[in-house]
């Protein structure tokens, strides 16, 4: 009861939150929970959970298992919303029945939306991201990226960078010159509360820590959002307490990712050592890779933005751990957050060295995963084998990479596909196997009746 009402209606009496509560026991089918945000939880699931009744005091984590797993409310109907790599840590029983991934904006909706941004100059920096920095555009299907890369487009036309990274990198630049930031060395505060922050998986900041923390909030308008507290005496902005966002979380993780490639040498090996793999710090991992790893963002970097020492050493024990993990990752989707980072870092020798096979199966793949994928390809040279098994492509998915591999000198053994298609699949796909691969497989192909006798005739192909 507590935890259903306590935080959010904080003005009646227990006999009417009672009340409500038994009435939810009693009217499970006409409920929905919404959980939003499982990511950014405190508390963790996937630990051992005793059962509880309903009027049973326990702790939040104990009393979500016991919800989730549908020991409690048995009917009430459950959303989840959550970032991928946590729920893909969930276990069977954890599991949602239904999980529906949000793939973004089409590629259609990226050129119209970055081409309005960006007003005059929107068709030509179109054409030249086009032309030079293509990897990027995928990235662009999440909105909030959109804008951001059409900022620092405009801010940087002429060399604009294509990872997540170098972007985000970039966009603080941008906002540190802005009138609203009046403090120039506020950047430094803010990595280390947003790292704060992200070891307790929090989002959310009240002024009085901002100010704990030396910030002033209304000196950085541009990086914050303010919204009102959760009483309902403060529905006001003008009145009551406040919470405080980064303007987007990516913004939050990215100041910690500066904090840890800034730590002491001996606390960066800890935090390498101890938690840089695990799926809360997925994102931060990523921005590691690409501040410590990728040569193109090995730049002089003003010191309001980063005062980065013993570089060196932090590259070597980053590139074992990546080392390490390359050897031990089996898990498809943990694999694929691996290559994110891969692709961040744009380390060929790493690639080279550790990756032979790509085989994904039961696998969503959206397209900044496409990317990721199609990116460390590029950089291995040569893989024995790729193989993609019911993972639900598209001949867009495709496109990202052909396009992502125009002009590379990959060579695959073997490409073995077992999914579904239809002809602009097919013909997407024919013309991948005829630029890179040496030996074609179609397994249990699921497509148009027409096809089945062009599928027939290129199993075990050999491509001259």
């Amino acid at each position: 009861m507590e935890l259903l009402f306590g935080k959010v209606v904080t003005d009646l009496s227990e006999e009417s939150l009672l009340c409500g509560y038994e009435w939810i026991i009693e009217n499970q089918e006409k409920v929905v929970f919404i959980f939003d945000g499982l990511d950014q939880a405190t508390w963790f699931l996937i630990r051992r959970h005793r059962k509880i009744n309903h009027h049973e005091r326990a702790s939040t984590a104990t009393v979500m298992y016991n919800i989730v797993t549908a020991h409690l409310f048995p009917r009430v109907q459950i959303v989840i919303t959550s970032r991928e790599h946590c729920i893909a840590s969930l276990t069977a029983e954890l599991r949602p029945q239904l999980i529906y991934g949000l793939v973004g904006l089409t590629p259609d909706d990226v050129k119209r939306l970055f081409i309005a941004l960006l007003g005059d100059i929107g068709q030509q920096q179109w054409d030249r991201m086009c032309s030079t920095s293509p990897a990027i555009i995928p990235l662009s299907s999440v909105p909030v990226f959109l804008i951001y890369n059409a900022i620092v487009q405009k801010f940087n036309s002429e060399n604009p960078p294509d990872t997540m990274t170098g972007v985000m990198l970039e966009i603080l630049d941008v906002l540190m010159r802005s009138q609203h930031v009046r403090d120039k060395q506020v950047l430094h505060k803010l990595k280390e509360m947003a790292f704060r922050a992200m070891s307790e998986s929090r989002v959310v900041f009240t002024k009085e820590e901002l100010l704990k923390f030396g910030i002033d909030p209304d000196l950085i308008q541009d990086l914050v959002i303010k919204v009102p507290g959760r009483t309902r005496a403060s529905h006001c902005l003008l009145e009551g307490t406040q919470q405080i966002y980064f303007s987007h979380q990516v913004i939050e993780e990215n100041l910690a990712a500066m904090f840890v490639s800034e730590m002491g040498l001996h606390d960066f090996e800890e935090f390498v050592k101890e938690f840089i793999h695990q799926n809360h710090w997925s994102v931060v991992r990523k921005f590691v890779c690409g501040i410590l790893l990728n040569p193109d963002l090995a730049i002089d970097w003003p010191p309001q933005m980063l005062r980065i020492k013993d570089k060196k050493e932090k590259e070597e024990i980053l590139e074992r751990s990546m080392n390490e993990q390359l050897k031990e990752t089996n898990d498809s989707t943990a694999l694929l957050e691996l290559y994110g980072a891969l692709y961040e870092s744009n380390d060929a020798s790493l690639i080279q060295s550790h990756v032979d096979n790509i085989n994904f199966e039961y696998t969503t793949i959206n397209s900044s995963r496409m990317l990721a994928i199609s990116s460390v390809m590029r950089r291995s040279g040569n893989l024995n084998l790729l193989r993609f098994a019911k993972c639900y492509l598209t001949a867009e998915l495709f496109g990202i990479m052909i396009s992502n591999l125009k002009g590379s000198q990959l060579k695959i053994k073997k490409f073995v596909l077992d999914d579904k298609f239809d002809a602009e699949l097919f013909s997407a796909v024919i013309q991948f196997t005829d630029a890179y691969v040496e030996e074609m497989m179609l397994q249990n192909c699921r497509g148009m009746e027409e096809l089945s006798i062009i599928s027939r005739t290129v199993v075990s192909k050999k491509v001259s």
